[in-house]
């Protein structure tokens, strides 16, 4: 029962909206959360997969005739769509060289234009970007082949069948900013002056084209943007609100792995198949059959002192293991080995601070080595798979057999102890900014009564704050209360400047979870699977306030229950 998925203060996916998370109980409004993030983030959902911001940055993504269009052709709007209607359109061309473009700068980095085409007495399509380098694909409507493709920065080229008559085409490059043009052709690269019909063009971030969003005189976007709560399902049929602290994933791209250092040769391909996302945009990593590491690697920059954890999600294909090897600073090298037929961490240099491994479903799973960084510069990650964990030495040499390797997703490098949820990159450091909920005032019988219940606390403390106050009829306050110079946590009536308990020892940025227990005599504390201290003898019942300083997004989570826990039940919720 937690605050966030409890029967008493009930958070489900249709209670939410931009900036605000409802409650179902209580009713009158006094459980609703306000809420506020800078920029979009991800989550789990209901079915298990990762989901991240939607979106179409072209303008007027269906209406060709507005200025925002230009070039020598002429569009005509009422054409029967893919749909039955009537809001597709005609694309004649004056002349086979001329060209239709959108005139208005693109994205740079990793980007995937798509639009619906059907052949008319044109029978080809030929997206082309022009831009700091040039590339194209060639389309035949009459089968749904794709006829050719120029340019190192294609990445991928697609076609889906969208009924007998009409297919959805797209193209992944990563380049700078540009014009994306579109051409008639025979079916083959040579331009003709023919009719084809078009509807819904999109252009978005990443490897792959997704639903089609319709826009107008802005961009549009669309799932979990800035400001909207995220209710994650990761390890549970219920929904619990997500919250972490501001992040920066220090990876230029996370999905695209073709701008990683390959020196060796590895066969790595876009799009080989579903990823954690439940789309079409994972990458492929083939060993091949010479005799070396068999590893990409991508850069970044660290800080003496502190501490960073590299993440991905992998799946196995041939090869049951997979290997992080950290490096750069002064020769210094760590190696993480994990196993991806149990789920397991097989080996894991005594340099590594942690490591984790997270089964995200359908043979995925999410890897992450935690360490400390001992000088200040550049630092690599490389990656592999690899046909036995190597425990002994951690990585050598073998000679893939061309065919074994492994699948990659997601990849993510971030100052802090653990790893938080996935960070999309699509040619620059992203960052996901601090989640920040708010919930002035609720008073526990507004949830479950006042004579007694139990709150516990997970969280990674990094300075002073306070967690939640408990207030007994307007007179005194508890406060559970983090001092960062001592390293304790306290419980305080902060009317009488009492202390309850003992000081409690938690250092700073290591995971802790706090308990607090009431009845009608009796507060109780609990720490890290342990009873902390003498129970304190209560005067007067104890209410629910108010929740401080969740905007400080040290707290991982809160949990509420209507009745005072067991001491076994109170000790197994706070065991690490």
């Amino acid at each position: 029962m937690s605050l966030f998925d409890d029967a008493s203060l009930v958070m489900i996916p249709s209670a939410y909206k931009d900036g605000k998370l409802y409650s179902i109980k209580p009713t009158d409004g006094s459980g609703d959360f306000t809420f506020s993030r800078a920029t979009a983030a991800t989550r789990v959902n209901a079915d298990g997969l990762i989901e991240k911001e939607t979106q179409n940055l072209f303008t007027y993504s269906n209406t060709f005739d507005n200025a925002i269009w230009a070039g020598a052709a002429t569009w005509t709007s009422g054409q029967a769509d893919k749909d039955g209607g009537t809001s597709a359109w005609t694309f004649a061309k004056f002349a086979a060289a001329s060209s239709d473009y959108y005139n208005d700068t693109t994205i740079n980095g990793v980007q995937t234009f798509s639009i619906y085409a059907k052949k008319q007495t044109g029978v080809g399509l030929k997206p082309y970007f022009f831009g700091s380098s040039n590339g194209w694909a060639t389309f035949n409507l009459e089968d749904g082949s794709v006829f050719n493709t120029n340019g190192s920065i294609i990445i991928d080229t697609n076609v889906e069948t969208y009924n007998s008559q009409w297919w959805r085409i797209s193209v992944t490059i990563n380049a700078s900013s540009g014009n994306w043009y579109l051409y008639v052709t025979d079916g083959t690269d040579t331009q003709t002056s023919d009719v084809i019909t078009l509807q819904d063009a999109q252009l978005e971030q990443g490897l792959v084209a997704r639903d089609y969003i319709e826009t107008t005189t802005a961009a549009v976007y669309g799932g979990i943007t800035d400001n909207v709560p995220r209710l994650d399902y990761t390890d549970s049929s219920c929904p619990a609100l997500k919250l972490e602290p501001q992040r920066t994933n220090l990876f230029a791209n996370s999905e695209y792995f073709g701008d990683w250092t390959n020196i060796e040769g590895n066969t790595i391909t876009a799009n080989a198949t579903e990823s954690p996302e439940g789309l079409q945009n994972a990458y492929s990593f083939i060993a091949n059959t010479t005799e070396n590491y068999h590893r990409i690697s991508s850069g970044y920059s660290v800080t003496l002192g502190q501490s960073y954890t590299s993440s991905v999600f992998v799946k196995a294909n041939g090869y049951d293991y997979f290997l992080f090897r950290i490096g750069g600073i002064n020769g210094f090298f760590r190696n993480a080995a994990f196993d991806l037929t149990d789920g397991t961490t097989s080996y894991l240099d005594s340099e590594f601070d942690s490591s984790s491994i997270v089964d995200y479903g359908n043979g995925w799973y999410k890897v992450s080595a935690t360490f400390t960084a001992t000088l200040t510069g550049a630092m690599t990650t490389n990656i592999r798979f690899q046909p036995t964990d190597q425990n002994d030495s951690g990585i050598a040499q073998f000679t893939g057999d061309g065919t074994s390797g492994g699948y990659i997703y997601g990849a993510q490098v971030e100052e802090g102890s653990y790893a938080t949820s996935y960070i999309p990159c699509y040619g620059t450091s992203q960052t996901r900014s601090l989640d920040v909920p708010s919930l002035a005032s609720l008073q526990s019988n507004d949830i479950f009564g006042s004579t007694q219940g139990t709150a516990l606390v997970e969280f990674s403390p990094l300075e002073n704050f306070y967690i939640f106050d408990y207030h007994v009829n307007s007179v005194k306050y508890i406060r559970l209360y983090y001092d960062a110079s001592s390293e304790e946590l306290r419980v305080r009536d902060t009317i009488a400047s009492q202390w309850y308990f003992t000081y409690l020892s938690l250092p700073k940025e290591q995971n802790s979870k706090v308990l607090l227990r009431w009845d009608n005599t009796t507060l109780t504390a609990f720490v890290n699977g342990s009873k902390a201290a003498t129970d304190y003898t209560l005067t007067e019942t104890i209410a629910i306030d108010y929740l401080e300083d969740l905007k400080t997004n040290k707290v991982k989570q809160i949990l509420f229950f209507p009745t005072a826990l067991t001491d076994s039940e109170c000790i197994e919720l706070t065991a690490l």
